[in-house]
């Protein structure tokens, strides 16, 4: 399920970034509309999907309180699988065959503990964890701007 996620994103912006720093968060492509927003002094339409994140902070390493939840579509085709995660949690949900608003959880990783993504260590199935899995379906509905 891993996707790419952990591709070096490399940043030279002189007076801005500084050189030979390393930042460990995740950035997406999608990441990019909102970052140029952010720049040209505009802002993101509320009724759009919120799924990117302006990273103008991490080039300055400000610090930001924003609680960052990743969202990425995992694989195309007629049955995507999607992938939302916050923390040390991601969290993989299919899309139904008959309905794409329907999603079923798939996988839940803890990607500190399990970056590779071992099936073995798949949370999924252990109780500790619904009550997370249905808060990220949740915030994943509300990111994509699903109606129940």
């Amino acid at each position: 399920y891993e996707g790419g996620h952990r591709v070096p994103y490399i940043v030279q912006w002189p007076g801005i970034t500084p050189s030979g720093v390393t930042c460990t968060e995740p950035v997406l492509g999608t990441d990019l509309m909102a970052t140029l927003v952010a720049l040209t002094g505009g802002e993101l339409d509320d009724n759009r999907i919120n799924d990117s994140f302006n990273i103008l902070p991490f080039f300055k390493e400000e610090k930001t309180s924003e609680n960052r939840i990743y969202y990425t579509v995992q694989s195309a085709g007629k049955n995507p699988y999607v992938a939302i995660w916050e923390n040390d949690l991601k969290l993989i949900l299919k899309t139904e065959k008959t309905n794409d608003k329907v999603l079923v959880p798939t996988a839940l990783f803890n990607i500190t503990k399990n970056p590779y993504e071992y099936e073995k260590d798949n949370l999924i199935h252990d109780a500790e964890y619904k009550f997370k899995i249905n808060q990220l379906i949740d915030k994943y509905n509300e990111i994509k701007n699903i109606e129940e």
